[in-house]
């Protein structure tokens, strides 16, 4: 019969002269190829990995850099610029450009573009590769408060679902308000 003792012994010497030798192929210097020597394959010593370059994702550029830029319409912008004033006007870095916007009620294509060189600056967006092509998404979600109970502001009572939204394309937020208006109408009318 086999002792446990001197089993474990023997298994615990094992174990260890498998840790004496080294780990895998001890890894060359930089520029030393002699292991290479006799590789059919790869003849000339490869060069060692370079550093991947970092990219700002986010660099001011030159209206020039934004495509069709002479040529676009940029007076088509300006009622959505102005409608953007009412809110921003109040918030200190906005208040002057508000307040130039405004003077300008109705500018020419070429009046906008100026306006818009001197006001503001063009940012590119790279991805983290450095790539310039790419998808980007935006989106809104309104928030809409209301009143189980008719009080001011609150004067209109929402009677049933908006009819554009349907349960699939209708915002979470507004489903939710929609339903209570909708449960809360169904009772008041019982």
């Amino acid at each position: 019969m086999i002792d446990p003792i001197r089993c474990l012994v023997v298994s615990a010497v094992v174990l260890l002269a498998g840790c004496a030798g080294q780990f895998g192929p001890a890894s060359p210097a930089v520029g030393d190829c002699s292991a290479l020597a006799g590789c059919p394959v790869c003849p000339i010593c490869p060069a060692p990995p370079s550093a991947a370059q970092r990219v700002n994702p986010l660099e001011v550029v030159d209206f020039a850099a934004v495509p069709g830029w002479n040529s676009g319409e940029q007076a088509a912008a300006w009622p959505a610029l102005l409608a953007s004033c009412q809110a921003l006007r109040f918030r200190e870095a906005w208040r002057g450009v508000c307040a130039k916007a405004t003077e300008l009620r109705t500018p020419t294509d070429e009046e906008a573009r100026r306006f818009l060189e001197e006001q503001f600056a063009p940012w590119r967006v790279a991805n983290p590769d450095g790539a310039l092509d790419g998808l980007v998404t935006g989106y809104y979600e309104p928030l809409l408060r209301g009143s189980r109970t008719k009080s001011a502001p609150f004067v209109y009572p929402i009677t049933a679902r908006p009819t554009i939204c349907s349960p699939l394309t209708c915002p979470r937020r507004i489903r939710i308000c929609a339903e209570c208006a909708c449960g809360a109408a169904s009772r008041a009318s019982a």
